[in-house]
């Protein structure tokens, strides 16, 4: 007795996937390594000893445009780096201070790199600058005796965003002898509208810089009469 038997050949199975191809980077496929984009056919042994054929499609994924503000280190490192670009949440960002936010703070002068690593894991990389800008000068000696020449005891600067917080002078002993929050304060060298004693004096200047950046100036003065 012989007994027919219908075998049918069927189709390898089909199958798609997009893959992202990073810079500098490789896909292995099978026993094919693809090093460029576009779109490939691998056929490939199943798990049940059948063909499958598989269409890949490699494809580089787009450099974020990420811009930023940078602000400079005055007196110490009070510089930052602000990303102005509204970036997806998928986004991890990695800079080479080891921060793990998109902005930073607490910079002095120099250059800083930024990872920015996207949804499809590549890593594309930034560099921004921070510059160091000279901000305030304050004199170590003052003679308020009314000849128009260093008469008063104040700070200079080219800055104009700032704001003054506490304008402070101590004497010898630690009593305060001057408090002033004014936007240009100055020390006219009178205690309670009484000439102050020739000396030397101690400042405390306290000044915003905006975006949480603080800065304080301290040192002795010398009054002179």
């Amino acid at each position: 007795y012989v007994q027919a038997l219908r075998l049918e050949v069927l189709p390898p199975d089909r199958i798609q996937e997009d893959l992202a191809l990073c810079a500098e980077d490789s896909i292995l496929i099978g026993e094919n390594t693809y090093y460029q984009p576009g779109v490939y056919l691998d056929t490939l042994s199943g798990t049940d000893g059948c063909w499958i054929i598989r269409e890949t499609t490699i494809f580089l994924p787009e450099a974020p445009e990420i811009t930023a503000q940078t602000f400079p280190a005055i007196e110490g490192p009070n510089g930052s780096i602000s990303l102005e670009s509204i970036l997806a949440e998928n986004y991890n960002f990695r800079w080479s201070t080891g921060a793990l936010t998109s902005d930073i703070s607490q910079l002095g002068p120099g250059n800083y790199q930024l990872t920015v690593t996207d949804e499809t894991g590549c890593d594309f990389i930034y560099e921004f600058s921070v510059e160091e800008q000279n901000g305030f000068y304050v004199p170590n000696a003052f003679s308020p005796n009314g000849d128009g020449v260093n008469d008063d005891f104040r700070f200079y600067t080219d800055l104009s965003a700032f704001t003054v917080q506490n304008f402070q002078v101590y004497d010898r002993w630690g009593g305060q002898v001057f408090l002033s929050m004014a936007e240009f304060p100055r020390w006219d060298g009178r205690v309670r509208d009484k000439l102050a004693k020739a000396g030397v004096y101690t400042y405390f200047i306290q000044i915003n810089l905006g975006l949480e950046r603080e800065l304080l100036l301290k040192g002795d003065v010398l009054l002179v009469r």
